[in-house]
């Protein structure tokens, strides 16, 4: 013990001399473990941990794709949607996922938050438990949007102090009134894209009433979808009942796959492990799993179901980024007076592009519509 002390003591003594030396030292230190704390924050949450639900291995995105064109990752309509869930046969659950850049009114301050517009069955399929409150479930089932909302641990925290009696509190987004149902635990995450960060509120819809068109097979603005297959199903036999459904749908409704787009669905797989590193670290607010540009710049026109449409090359993502530019209106709709008109944007590669709070106007990309 006296040996341990004598060498305290000269290391003190020595460090008081010379000071730029003790400086250099303490910031190596400082740096070094810096970055090895960073570096295993980053792996032991992408690689070690699990993701949050129950069985995620069950849990895949589901893509349609035209690769006749190819095109991959489109919209899907509703009565696609319902075809999945009833004919492929491989899944347990299915929920639509439509992440939207939204503005809350309400709460401490406005902000710019991310939500999710989801399938009233999303929790229940992924095995989320609410920290306070509740999920959705069969009571929030609506043909267009529902008036329940789910928030965030963050959210909650940040804009309502933690307040216990949250439950029943009235929101805005983007001018739409919302009744706050439940909040979400701390480690709950959406397991996908979003727009550009973390998802904060939650709300359900069924995509089929106002402010939504009634349901048609060639009218496809779903933006994306996840799924749990069945027990005992592998990816490989979900994928085989996904091509029998799907070339019987070729053939069934002619008019609706052109042959040249080779219409198809295909389950799309997480990221490999070196891929999730490389999207944690680039940023770990925003992981944008699954997500895929679509042929960016690549033609100096839009594609849509195997028919080509004038419009220039494709400036952004649509997945990812909100277009910019205004296109022509090919139908309009209307919409109750709460709902908000303004600040729509450009045309996805799809029959029809709508957010679902800025209708309620319905732009198109077909042969005969022209983007300005």
């Amino acid at each position: 013990m006296q040996t341990v002390l004598h060498d305290i003591k000269f290391a003190l003594r020595v460090f008081r001399k010379s000071p730029l030396f003790t400086a250099v030292v303490i910031l190596t230190l400082a740096l070094g473990i810096g970055a090895n704390t960073a570096i295993f924050s980053i792996v032991n949450a992408v690689l070690l941990r699990s993701l949050p639900f129950r069985d995620p291995s069950r849990l895949q995105k589901i893509t349609f794709n035209n690769p006749g064109v190819a095109l991959r990752d489109v919209p899907f309509s509703v009565t696609e949607f319902e075809d999945l869930k009833s004919r492929a046969g491989a899944f347990e659950d299915v929920s639509v996922v439509w992440p939207v850049s939204v503005n809350l009114t309400g709460a401490k301050e406005p902000q710019r938050l991310e939500l999710m517009v989801v399938s009233p069955n999303y929790f229940s399929m992924l095995g989320a438990t609410p920290q306070i409150g509740r999920l959705f479930g069969s009571q929030d089932f609506a043909l267009g949007f529902a008036t329940a909302a789910v928030i965030s641990d963050g959210l909650w925290h940040r804009s309502y102090g933690a307040d216990p009696n949250i439950l029943g509190r009235s929101l805005r987004l983007d001018n739409d009134l919302y009744t706050i149902v439940g909040v979400l635990p701390p480690d709950f995450r959406h397991p996908g894209k979003t727009v550009a960060k973390d998802v904060e509120i939650w709300a359900t819809a069924g995509y089929s009433a106002d402010p939504f068109p009634a349901p048609a097979r060639n009218l496809r603005f779903l933006p994306g979808a996840i799924a749990r297959l069945k027990p005992g199903i592998t990816l490989r036999q979900a994928q085989a009942r996904l091509d029998i459904m799907s070339g019987q749908l070729r053939q069934e409704f002619p008019s609706d796959y052109p042959p040249t787009a080779k219409w198809s669905i295909a389950i799309e797989p997480e990221p490999p492990p070196g891929a999730r590193l490389r999207q944690a670290a680039g940023n770990r607010s925003s992981p944008h799993s699954w997500c895929q540009p679509l042929t960016h710049g690549a033609s100096t026109a839009h594609r849509d179901n195997g028919a080509v449409v004038d419009g220039g090359p494709r400036r952004d993502c649509h997945r990812c980024i909100r277009p910019r530019s205004h296109a022509s209106i090919f139908a309009a709709r209307s919409a109750p007076a709460q709902r908000s008109p303004h600040r729509l944007g450009r045309p996805p590669l799809c029959s029809l592009y709508f957010h679902p709070h800025r209708p309620l106007f319905w732009f198109g990309s077909r042969s005969s519509v022209h983007p300005a």
